[in-house]
Order: C-alpha cells, then structure tokens, then sequence
C-alpha cells in the first residue's frame, strides 16, 4: 500500500500519478488541496479513460472538545490498569492450569505412572482431580485464589513429585 501523503508534507501539494501494482495499466492522478477553511479537495483523474472526480472533505462535525478529549485519555489510562489487572490474572490461572495438567500428564504417562508409590500416586491423583474439579467450578476465581489453590497443590505434589525424581535419579525444581 502507498501512502498518498507522506507525515509533513505540505498542502496543496503537486499532483501525483499512481498506477495499479501488478502489471501498471491504469494511471491516476491524485491532487490535494485544503483551503483557509480546513477543507481538503481531492480529485482524481484516470489517464487512462480520462475520467475524472472530485471530493470534498470539511470539518464540520464531530468535533471533541477539549474535556471531551481529556475524559477519553482518563478512561484509556483507567482501561490500560484494568487491562494489565486482568492479564496478571489470566497468567496466574494459566500458571494453576498448566501446572495441574503437568501433574495430571506425570500420574497418567504410561512410561512412569507405575513408578509411584501406590499411597503417593492415589493421594496426588486426589489433589489433581480436587484442583480440575475447583479449577471447572469456580470460573471466576480472584488472582489469590489462583496463587493459594496452586500453593496447596504444590504442597502436597511438590514432595511427593520430588522423591519421584530423586528415585528415578532426576532433579526436578518445578515442584
């Protein structure tokens, strides 16, 4: 796409022709002209058909005041806080949710879910399915919420996952 006026560039500025892309055919010729009024005249002429046309563009209406102006930055400043307060949340309830399906993949892997201790895997599979079951029913939980539900969860996996690791000869810090 061409920009047809470049930043800074005074008007009324000479004419410009410009031509389709592909396979240049077809050249216009673009003017722009604003008067002492701020109205911008635009025409265009095809060189090749010789048609051309003119618009108008005045600015009459939809004019913001200054207050209106200053609101509209408020709000976008108020918006931009809120927007960060609900990323951060988002990422703590991606982080819980990540976290309880890691857990759920190490239980379930065919490769190493007989490796647990019997007692260690039947109490963590509880934790996992109470954290999916908490995580299913309580969609709009707060930032904390998130934060002290994967706090209880790593204090039950987090020594059970660890002397799983250690016994398989691993070092893990995740848990």
């Amino acid at each position: 796409m061409t920009a047809l006026i470049k930043c800074n560039t005074t008007v009324p500025m000479k004419s410009k022709i410009f031509s389709t892309y592909s396979d240049n055919q077809s050249g216009v010729e673009v003017t722009f002209d604003i008067n002492t009024n701020g109205i911008l005249n635009v025409s265009a002429s095809d060189k090749m058909t010789g048609k051309s046309n003119r618009i108008m563009i005045t600015n009459d209406k939809g004019h913001l005041t200054k207050e209106e102006i200053k609101c509209m930055v408020s709000n976008t400043e108020k918006f931009k806080a809120e927007g960060e307060g609900a990323a951060l949340h988002i990422t703590t309830k991606n982080g819980l949710e990540s976290y309880v399906y890691h857990l759920c993949n190490s239980i379930t892997d065919e490769k190493v879910k007989d490796k647990f201790d019997a007692d260690n895997k039947t109490l963590l599979e509880t934790a996992v399915n109470e954290a999916i079951s908490w995580l299913d029913n309580l969609q709009e939980a707060s930032k904390e919420e998130y934060k002290k539900k994967q706090k209880e969860l790593k204090g039950i996996a987090g020594p059970i996952m660890q002397k799983f690791y250690q016994s398989a000869g691993v070092k893990r810090s995740y848990f």
